[in-house]
């Protein structure tokens, strides 16, 4: 198989660091890497890195892989993977032995020879920025929306890659060759060597770089060079070339990878990490990292990080670190005394210490070292020592610090007391002298051009003391008790003191007191205090280091509300410290290097940095929701959806994509629909939600880097829930509808009852007013005229006649109280509960009680019907009763009820007078059977009334009765 080339220029590319920087990195088939040999490597625009392998691609987001074969995907027809492009459109393109594989949001499709390749053998992809060109082992093909077309040529074509300059192509003799707008155009002749070119690559200045088997070439308008394997080359086969976007070409070989700078004079630096190594492929990705594909070992990563490892320390529990004035660095360790760092650390004067646990050390000014142990104080000058104890005057062996002064002086704190030797033999400090405790911490030594801060500054398990002018002059501390313990001290470059209070974090000297430096995002334990050069606190914690600006620390102070905003940059092994946890607390734990290094001691080693370089990652990383799942089912989150009712889990997996440094990055999501604001998620890459109420949401995801960047653009999810059926907006309005038809219904039914009781009130009305009219009134009419004759012939003197008159006018008073009689007790009949036979019974019967010869006859099956149609009946049978009664002169009345199938008939007959209907029924003031008439009306019943004058009269009225059906 050809060994093709691969590139990917990337202009923001991070600055170079010095190699000592790169933090080395592998990935086999144990971390879920398909195969061990990668041919191929592409950072896709979202950021994720894809891997061509002999066992099928895999997906790498910084952390974990996603494998891509026949397994997996069923496009996969061959799993081996030779080449990557990804298109204007977004779209990645694998290259296979058995065809050409197109990934379009999680979508796969094979292409082959049926679509219009020249072969199914792809040996190399490239694209610009409207085509995708295919180099296969039949031929060119370009692809044109649906099918590939062929490309003729005049030469065999062997290689081609994208570049700066367009797609650049390599004919089998050597010629370079540049698509432009379908044609290939000559770039340069084949070479006069016959040597056989694989690649080529032009970049930004023009420039064209070539390679073959053993060489490496470059030639530009300025100059020509070229490298050989073996000789300027590791191994004896290139096997690919890479230019990053610096311009740097970084060249694999069948035996390590090296670089070639044309800004440093075309000088070449080989990678230690991949020294021996067969590297197939090389990328570099928009942070910086550079990525390499190897034969046998998998994927390699140089990762740039702010911290190195001081060479010869990672295995040494260091404690303390100090450098001499000549540049040589001192290592303190946990048991194994002392080592020098002069390029590689050893160990110094082994087995001559008081103590193999060092807990401080100190430079003098003529490469001599003071040591101080838990059994005594060191002073190494060359290869002799000299031992301080409690026999040679100290006051305690447990040396916690040592510092000595400008005046070549040596101070030393113990757990009783401050020592100073000079070259009038040992002095001990202690209350009694003005300190606050004999229990010394740290030491400070400030210099005599920082005015205002000059003398000896100690710490103590009491508070902070300053020695000036042969005395001690104790500050008053912000806390009590443990929280006056002094951990550490330090100075900035402006003359300012700072001080760790332990578990209270920092403070700072501001005339006679010690000023506490209240945020929330400060470390509460500190341990170590340097100041750089630029400005810059570095705060050594029990785990984990920080810096912060001493310009934000001073405004926090003189401000307090401004330290709610105060930056503060944490460090720890995800920037390349072997650890960022303390072995001991020595002090001091950190000290300036020679080349204006920063070194700090930890469990595993020395962390290195160099403040003047430290540059962030300003790259943002890419941010991709992976996965989102209802209740275990998964969605395609390439597109809305809309979620069914009834649903209770929500879970949303993410990831940010940012290869330099993952486990740095943190992120925050937000639900708009259901969150507030913004929800700090950190490292996690999940978020669960349950029971989502119905309406529409939009799952937002933003990330940041290791440095704080956040990401430009959000990863959004839109979707929708759905209400069940009677929670939507027609069942909801359906519902309004019915109830508003079922109160509209309800208030007729009772407008109807309401007009039916008026009605049934009115029409006893009527009836009382007929009876009154017909009955009451005109009885009274006429005793009213009875009276008036018997007080004319009272006048007269007719007392026989008075007498007369009276006997009538009685008879009729009679008569008037027989009919409100009668009527009161029509009245009572209609509140009755009894039946209709019944109570017709009872009305016959009060007549035969006033001596009217009255026969009742009920014929049928007796049916009830509902309430009001026998109170109408049995009124309608009361009012042609009393007609009877009271206007026929009858001498008989005969009553019959007879109950039908389907119909009641009543019939009334008298033997009276009779009358002539059609007269009586036009009067004016009489309205019996006018009331007759309305009550059959609302009875919808049939209503005859028969009379002929001297024969007597008939009232029939036919009811129809309600069946069993209706």
């Amino acid at each position: 198989m050809m060994v093709m080339l691969l590139v990917s220029m990337n202009a923001g590319a991070l600055p170079q660091r010095a190699p000592e920087y790169f933090h080395h990195q592998v990935w086999s088939t144990e971390d879920g890497l398909p195969q061990a040999t990668v041919h191929a490597l592409l950072q896709s625009h979202q950021g994720y890195l894809w891997i061509a392998t002999e066992n099928g691609a895999a997906r790498f987001d910084g952390q974990s892989f996603r494998v891509l074969n026949h397994l997996t995907t069923r496009a996969f027809t061959s799993d081996d993977v030779s080449c990557l492009a990804e298109d204007h459109a977004g779209n990645v393109w694998f290259g296979t032995s058995d065809g050409l594989i197109r990934e379009s949001g999680e979508n796969y499709r094979r292409f082959s020879e049926h679509d219009g390749l020249p072969s199914n053998e792809i040996v190399a992809l490239a694209t610009d920025s409207t085509n995708l060109l295919v180099l296969t082992s039949g031929g060119l093909a370009v692809w044109q929306r649906d099918h590939f077309a062929r490309i003729a040529t005049d030469t065999v074509l062997t290689g081609m890659i994208r570049t700066p300059a367009g797609v650049v192509l390599v004919s089998k003799k050597g010629g370079v060759y540049r698509w432009n707008e379908g044609q290939l155009i000559a770039v340069a002749p084949a070479a006069q060597d016959q040597a056989v070119v694989l690649g080529a690559v032009i970049d930004d200045t023009q420039a064209i770089w070539t390679y073959g088997s053993n060489f490496v070439r470059f030639s530009s308008t300025s100059q020509k060079r070229m490298w050989r394997t073996g000789i300027d080359l590791p191994g004896s086969r290139v096997q690919t070339l890479y230019i990053d976007g610096e311009g740097k070409a970084w060249v694999g070989t069948n035996r390590g990878l090296v670089s070639i700078d044309p800004t440093t004079g075309l000088t070449v630096d080989e990678a230690e990490g991949l020294r021996g190594e067969s590297v197939l492929s090389v990328c570099v990705d928009r942070e910086g990292d550079v990525w390499a594909g190897t034969e046998a070992s998998g994927l390699h990563a140089l990762q740039p990080r702010k911290f190195a490892v001081a060479p010869g320390s990672t295995s040494e529990a260091i404690t303390t670190v100090a450098h001499d004035s000549r540049g040589v660095m001192y290592l303190g360790t946990r048991d194994d005394g002392i080592f020098r760092s002069d390029g590689a650390a050893g160990p110094v004067v082994p087995n001559k210490l008081t103590s193999p646990v060092i807990l401080s050390l100190a430079a003098g000014p003529e490469g001599d070292v003071w040591a101080g142990t838990p059994d005594g104080l060191n002073h190494i000058v060359g290869t002799d020592i000299h031992h301080w104890t409690i026999a040679d005057g100290l006051p305690d062996n447990f040396v916690r610090s040592v510092l000595v002064a400008a005046d070549k002086t040596v101070w030393a704190g113990t757990r009783f007391g401050l020592v100073h030797i000079d070259g009038k033999g040992t002095q001990t400090f202690t209350t009694a002298d003005g300190l606050s405790s004999d229990s010394i911490g740290p030491l400070l030594q400030m210099r005599s051009d920082q005015a205002g801060a000059s003398g000896l500054w100690i710490g103590t398990s009491a508070g902070l003391c300053r020695r000036t002018a042969q005395k001690f002059e104790c500050l008053s501390s912000p806390y009590q008790a443990n929280g006056s313990i002094i951990t550490a001290l330090g100075a900035d470059r402006d003359g300012a003191v700072w001080v760790a209070l332990h578990g209270h974090g920092l403070g700072v000297v501001k005339e006679d007191r010690v000023v506490s430096v209240s945020s929330s995002t400060m470390p509460t334990e500190i341990v170590g205090i340097l100041a750089d050069d630029l400005g810059y606190l570095w705060l050594r914690s029990t785990y984990g280091l920080y810096r912060v600006a001493t310009s934000d620390l001073r405004a926090c102070v003189s401000r307090p509300s401004a330290c709610g905003s105060l930056k503060v940059e944490a460090y720890g092994r995800s920037d390349g410290m072997q650890s960022d946890e303390l072995a001991g607390e020595g002090m001091p734990d950190e000290a300036k290097g020679p080349n204006g290094e920063l070194w700090f001691a930890t469990r595993r080693g020395i962390a290195v940095t160099d403040p003047k370089h430290l540059a962030d990652n300003r790259v943002p990383p890419g941010v991709v929701i992976t996965q989102v799942r209802v209740d275990d089912i998964e969605l395609p989150v390439g597109m809305s959806a809309k979620i069914s009712p009834g649903h209770r889990q929500y879970s949303f997996d993410y990831t940010a994509l940012s290869l330099n440094n993952p486990a740095g990055t943190r992120c925050r999501y937000m639900l708009d629909g259901f969150d507030p604001g913004w929800v700090d998620a950190g490292t996690r890459r999940a978020a669960y939600y349950t029971n989502l109420p119905p309406r529409r949401y939009v799952f937002r995801v933003l990330c940041a880097n290791s440095d704080g960047v956040w990401s430009r653009n959000k990863a959004n999810f839109q979707f929708r829930v759905l209400a069940r059926w009677y929670r939507s907006v027609w069942a909801y309005l359906l519902g309004l509808c019915l109830v508003a038809l079922a109160i509209f219904a309800f208030v007729q039914l009772k407008v109807r009852a309401e007009r039916r009781r008026f009605a049934l009130v009115l029409q006893e009305r009527t009836r009382v007013a007929r009876e009154v009219h017909d009955t009451l009134a005109q009885d009274l009419v006429s005793v009213s005229l009875q009276v008036e004759i018997a007080a004319q012939h009272a006048r007269a003197g007719r007392l026989v006649d008075v007498t007369e008159q009276l006997t009538q006018t009685r008879s009729l008073v009679r008569q008037a109280l027989e009919s409100a009689r009668q009527s009161i007790w029509n009245l009572r009949t209609n509140l009755s509960v009894e039946s209709l036979p019944v109570r017709l019974s009872a009305r016959v019967e009060a007549l035969r009680e006033r001596n009217v010869p009255a026969h009742l006859r009920i014929s049928g099956e007796y049916r009830s019907a509902p309430e009001a149609i026998e109170k109408e009946i049995l009124r309608v049978a009361t009012e042609a009763i009393s007609n009877a009664e009271r206007h026929s002169g009858a001498t008989e009345i005969r009553v019959e009820l007879a109950y039908g199938a389907e119909n009641l008939r009543l019939q009334i007959r008298d033997n009276g007078c009779g009358f002539d209907y059609a007269s009586a029924r036009g009067m004016a003031d009489h309205y019996g059977l006018r009331g007759l008439e309305e009550r059959a009306a609302l009875l919808q019943a049939h209503l005859t009334v028969e009379s002929v004058a001297g024969q007597g009269s008939t009232v029939t009225l036919i009811v129809p009765l309600p069946t069993e059906n209706s």
